[in-house]
């Protein structure tokens, strides 16, 4: 489940930009279209709109070169803003996996096709709303920063790796349990992402849904 899409400086946004999906709680009208998980209120779906290039396609566009770094799909795609003549652009997403929320923000130098800085993080939010960060793994190469979990020779070992890829596609994870650790719920919460083009849903996947058990396969049918 989706909390939050993070973007800066990418296709037409410019500066720094949120889609939110937690819940308002105060609104009442739309309570049925709220899940509640680990004191996290979460809509279960959202509406965008408004008029053309203003960024509607491009939150997709985000999700997508996320999905595809989470899963180490090629060629990413992933475009700067045109007009601030920045090659970086600065990706994230926070979501629910099993129970537990996460967050993963990288930074992507797109001239180079770099990745200069990594962060995979848990949230942990209590009952009053106060949030708790922990860190498993955060690699800045610009500031020649490297967070892991006690761990040194991890530490090692990204500080010397390139930058071509995120750590878990650059290291051997099933030699380190936390690498693995954060491998397995990005490929798992990743694959479970599906981005539909309207004008061209694919055979396999109208396939792939009408064998599961739905419960009106007619309706699915119709759309």
């Amino acid at each position: 489940m989706i909390i939050e899409v993070r973007v800066d400086n990418c296709q037409v946004f410019s500066n720094s930009t949120k889609l939110s999906l937690k819940a308002d709680m105060r609104n009442k009208k739309f309570a049925y279209n709220v899940a509640s998980h680990s004191n996290f209120n979460i809509l279960k779906s959202v509406c965008l709109y408004g008029p053309n290039n203003v960024g509607k396609t491009c939150l997709i566009n985000a999700i997508r070169y996320i999905r595809r770094v989470m899963l180490n799909r090629r060629p990413l795609g992933i475009n700067p803003n045109l007009f601030t003549k920045n090659e970086i652009c600065k990706l994230g997403m926070t979501f629910m996996q099993v129970d537990q929320v996460f967050s993963f923000d990288f930074h992507y130098n797109t001239k180079k096709e770099e990745f200069v800085y990594e962060k995979f993080s848990e949230i942990i939010r209590d009952k009053y709303g106060n949030e708790k960060e922990t860190i498993y793994l955060e690699k800045d190469t610009v500031n020649n920063k490297i967070v892991v979990q006690n761990n040194d020779e991890l530490k090692k070992i990204l500080d010397a790796v390139g930058k071509d890829n995120i750590a878990i596609y650059l290291i051997d994870t099933e030699k380190f349990p936390q690498l693995d650790f954060i491998k397995k719920v990005l490929n798992s919460f990743a694959k479970k992402i599906d981005v539909v083009n309207m004008n061209n849903i694919p055979t396999t996947k109208t396939l792939e849904i009408f064998k599961r058990k739905v419960l009106n396969k007619n309706k699915l049918s119709n759309l």
